[in-house]
């Protein structure tokens, strides 16, 4: 991505990020509003300028201004108060940046800003509007003597800014190196891939609810396990080396009574027979099917080179078209899981659309806990992958449908 440069630019020459938004000054209105509009569909936080700000503002740029964040200097300006509005503008107290788009026309608008933005040791960035004309050499000059990472293009600079500015924002947060207390109960585990029946055990002793049920190896057993459950029941079969039990014809859903357990015994084992004759079934798990919800996912894994990462996002067939997830470290608590569910393109699902009640967050965010905390305490574990996660109205809780685990 090209704001990946800017974003590079900008921490090679102010590597401490801030965790507060840009001040952005230009000098058009159709400007602000764009930007304002801009910055809401990348995430980008505009701080609220300060009274004694807007004060010292008020007394260098004509009256007519409507000043505030983004600040418009309008048309009115003079070059010597650039340099005071500059000032004031990245000396806000609730300015973690200062960010410059403007029709740059003379070097004494650049040496002007350079003027009033040198004392400050907040990060600086300058976008000369109009990246299709060549600027004047004096200009250019003046530009390399400035404090500021020098762009051709707004737009891209403030997605490499929201970047930025939400790094610092990570940064900024508590950590607390508290210990996790080993979890109680675990399974004895093998090498690889886990099939389902057991990697529901783990999730279980972590404290995340599964569906009701149990592992059969006959059709007798699975009519018992059901009786016990109470219909209508799942039956899915489950081997270590079988990853897609659905496509190899290994999942029956919604069986409503003894006769229709018994009716899919056979034809499920035939199916995973058919499909992969190499492989020795455990058994068939038994559930009882779960009430609908949201799918979304949870997935963690331990990478070479990020250390152990956790994700959220929307879950079903959905997370592979869509890839709408957001990224989370494992020590993450329950307001910063939150806040990346808020941050998911799918948020409005959650938050109850078209009459749907809201959708239980505190309970896919204990969830997520959960697994940070399985994967900061069994170091042999290096994959969970949750999906989908039935999230049920708030209140209600969520149940993990199906997880695979890799040891």
């Amino acid at each position: 991505m090209d704001e990946m440069m800017d974003l590079t630019q900008i921490l090679a020459r102010y590597p401490n990020a801030p965790a507060k938004g840009p001040g952005i000054l230009t000098a058009s209105g159709a400007y602000v509003a764009l930007t304002i509009d801009f910055a809401e569909q990348i995430g980008l936080e505009l701080p609220e300028l300060e009274p004694d700000t807007v004060k010292k503002l008020r007394a260098v740029l004509p009256t007519f201004g409507n000043y505030g964040n983004p600040l418009d200097v309008t048309a009115g300006f003079s070059p010597d108060a650039l340099g005071v509005a500059t000032n004031a503008l990245i000396d806000d107290p609730n300015v973690g940046m200062l960010f410059i788009s403007f029709p740059i026309s003379s070097a004494i608008q650049v040496r002007n800003f350079n003027k009033g933005m040198v004392d400050s040791p907040k990060p600086k960035v300058m976008v000369a509007l109009g990246d299709s004309w060549q600027l004047a050499p004096d200009i250019v000059e003046a530009v390399s003597e400035s404090p500021a990472v020098f762009s051709r293009s707004s737009d891209r600079m403030l997605r490499a800014i929201a970047l930025y500015t939400y790094y610092g924002g990570l940064l900024a947060r508590p950590h607390a190196n508290v210990p996790q207390k080993p979890i109680n109960g675990l399974p004895k585990l093998g090498k690889g891939a886990q099939p389902e029946w057991l990697s529901k055990k783990v999730l279980a002793a972590a404290g995340v609810q599964v569906p009701d049920g149990d592992l059969a190896r006959t059709a007798d057993e699975a009519v018992a396990v059901a009786r016990r459950v109470g219909y209508p029941v799942v039956l899915k079969a489950q081997a270590a080396a079988l990853s897609h039990k659905t496509e190899a014809g290994g999942v029956i859903l919604n069986l409503a009574n003894e006769s229709a357990v018994r009716a899919a015994w056979d034809p499920l084992v035939e199916n995973v027979k058919r499909d992969a004759p190499d492989i020795t079934l455990d058994g068939v798990l038994v559930e009882k099917m779960s009430a609908k919800g949201i799918e979304l996912m949870v997935g963690a894994k331990r990478d070479p080179g990020w250390g152990t990462v956790l994700l959220v996002g929307l879950g079903g067939i959905w997370v592979e078209a869509l890839g709408d997830v957001q990224p989370l470290p494992a020590q993450a608590d329950a307001a910063q899981i939150i806040e990346a569910l808020r941050k998911l393109r799918s948020a409005k699902l959650l938050a109850g659309f078209r009459g749907a009640p809201p959708a239980d967050i505190d309970g896919v965010a204990q969830v997520v806990m959960a697994i940070g905390r399985l994967m900061q305490t069994v170091p042999e574990l290096t994959e969970i992958d949750v999906n989908p996660l039935m999230v049920h109205a708030k209140g209600q809780g969520v149940t993990a449908l199906d997880v695979l685990i890799v040891i």
